[in-house]
């Protein structure tokens, strides 16, 4: 499958690996910062063994809430060298979803930054279990405030470690490397536990479709704490020796000025971004780059458009966190916004109601389960129920509608998933209602998704209050932005006398659905409500 097929299944032993094989070549570059594979390693071993000192052990989590630097790249690799399991959370978290997720893995150490004392300090009482924060000056922004019933320490600290540091126990590609957590269904969000060989396994088959060799820049401005950042741009960089470019943020206007100084040839994009690029306005030199594949996916109407402007070729697949990467086109076997062919490695099947398999060209479920072991998630953290249903009839219910065609290509069609898509981000409906009930003037609430001007979904909520209360919608927003991250706010806000129903009780969603935008919907966007965003 492909030349690059890595022996040593595991994080840790790919970056030695990796180190010993290409010394001072460069790898990740970072705005003006230049990190050889070996100066990688090195600071890896070093923070492997400050950790080691705090007492972090195989299988231990740890979590990370930083933005895109560096110090994120450095604790990913020491934790891997520890056999630790790293815990993302999304920078934009605060209050109680916060809480939920520490408490949910049950880690006592938090990588962060200096801003995040505040959010930290809110929430003190109800993470028990936190006991040390490690804090990193992102930016060179002055903390608003100092933390408070923590042990804390500077993550200069962590260089201080041995650059020579190895543990004496194994660790195997079956240890898990991460718990990953997406977005909940009928209830709160998942911590998906990843093995080892799920980042190596799946690495590969990204430079398998995207045809990396140690020739190509890949970069990649989408957040690492998810992971498509970190599993489908950089560990598939590091196995085939390619450069990886991470950039802070993603940005419309300065996308294609880091494309070509940096010389890219791959990019990953994701939910909106292709559209987004492609309302940019048009310039003669559009063409004038090295890129040569877009890792993504692109809106049937521009893609012949977008490829031709920018010379390049889209290759899309489909995959879900838990399962990995069930279908990919391919540079000689594809076609324009499909899913692809079903990765050979995987069973992958399309299915009704009652999981009997459908005919080519009709609706129903993906489900998959993999060939080859430790290629998809071991189970959901602490969830053995929720684990056991994800698997009914031994199969992985993926949670998404889609078809496959007379030729064998899968093409999506929606979510059965009561989640939300928006800009990259999978919204629990189900958290932004916990949320929104807890406001006293709040009777109930239903959150869907509504059709957005870009390729994903706005946030709507309907809302019943209490008799007698009264709520205008910019305090609600207001509410909103402080109580959960700020993409999850709704855009539009609608209040009635009372939800559609089923008579066990269970609101129609649907319903929700089909009324849509109207006379009655509050427009926070149209309204000139500012959000107050944590995350830059």
């Amino acid at each position: 499958m492909l030349d690059h097929w890595v022996h040593e299944r595991t994080i840790g032993s790919l970056l030695d690996v990796k180190a010993k094989e290409n010394g001072d070549l460069p790898f990740v570059f970072f705005e003006d910062r230049v990190i050889s594979y070996r100066q990688l390693n090195n600071i890896a071993n070093a923070v492997a063994s400050f950790f080691f000192g705090l007492g972090v052990k195989k299988g231990d989590p740890v979590c990370i809430m930083l933005p895109n630097c560096l110090e994120y790249i450095y604790t990913w690799m020491g934790l891997s060298k520890l056999g630790a399991v790293k815990v993302p959370i999304n920078v934009a978290h605060n209050g109680e979803l916060l809480a939920y997720f520490i408490n949910q893995c049950g880690a006592s150490i938090i990588i962060t930054e200096d801003t995040s004392a505040a959010k930290l300090n809110i929430i003190r009482n109800k993470v028990p279990n936190l006991s040390t924060v490690i804090t990193c000056n992102i930016g060179n922004r002055e903390p608003c405030e100092s933390y408070k019933g923590f042990k804390v320490y500077a993550f200069s600290d962590l260089y201080d470690g041995d650059p020579n540091f190895t543990v004496s126990y194994p660790i195997y590609e079956y240890d898990p490397f991460c718990i990953l957590y997406t977005s909940g269904t009928t209830g709160v969000s998942k911590g998906v536990v990843l093995p080892n060989n799920y980042a190596v396994f799946n690495g590969e088959t990204i430079a398998y479709i995207a045809e990396l060799t140690k020739n190509d820049i890949v970069y990649c401005c989408l957040p690492l704490f998810h992971g498509h950042a970190s599993l489908l741009s950089f560990i598939p960089s590091m196995i085939v020796d390619a450069k990886f470019v991470l950039g802070r943020r993603f940005s419309a206007s300065t996308f294609w000025d880091t494309i070509r100084n940096y010389k890219v040839t791959a990019f990953n994009a994701l939910g909106g971004i292709v559209p987004i690029l492609y309302k940019q306005e048009q310039y003669q030199n559009d063409i004038d780059n090295n890129v040569r594949v877009c890792i993504g996916m692109a809106p049937e109407n521009i893609w012949d458009q977008f490829e031709n402007r920018f010379d390049l070729t889209i290759i899309e697949g489909y995959g879900s966190t838990e399962s990995g990467l069930l279908t990919y086109n391919t540079f000689n076997n594809r076609k324009k916004a499909s899913m692809g062919r079903i990765n050979p490695a995987y069973d992958v099947s399309i299915v009704d109601e009652n999981d009997y398999e459908v005919s080519a060209g009709i609706i129903g479920e993906v489900v998959s389960r993999p060939k080859h072991p430790w290629t998809m998630m071991t189970g959901y953290y602490n969830m053995p129920a929720e684990t056991s249903k994800a698997f009914n009839n031994l199969w992985f219910h993926t949670g998404d509608y889609a078809f496959c065609d007379k030729d064998g290509f899968y093409f999506f069609v929606d979510r059965k998933k009561d989640s939300i898509r928006h800009k990259g981000e999978n919204i629990s409906s189900f958290e932004v209602e916990q949320i929104i009930n807890l406001h006293p003037s709040v009777l109930e609430s239903a959150a869907i998704g509504v059709k957005s001007e870009i390729e994903d979904e706005e946030v709507k909520v309907v809302i019943v209050l209490k008799p007698g209360k009264r709520l205008p919608p910019e305090e609600l927003i207001k509410f909103c932005n402080d109580n959960m991250a700020y993409y999850m706010v709704p855009r539009y806000v609608e209040f009635c006398s009372e939800l559609p129903k089923t008579s066990t009780e269970k609101i129609e969603k649907n319903k929700l659905k089909e009324d849509g935008i109207n006379m009655k919907t509050w427009d926070r966007v149209k309204a000139g409500f500012n959000l107050r965003r944590e995350d830059s």
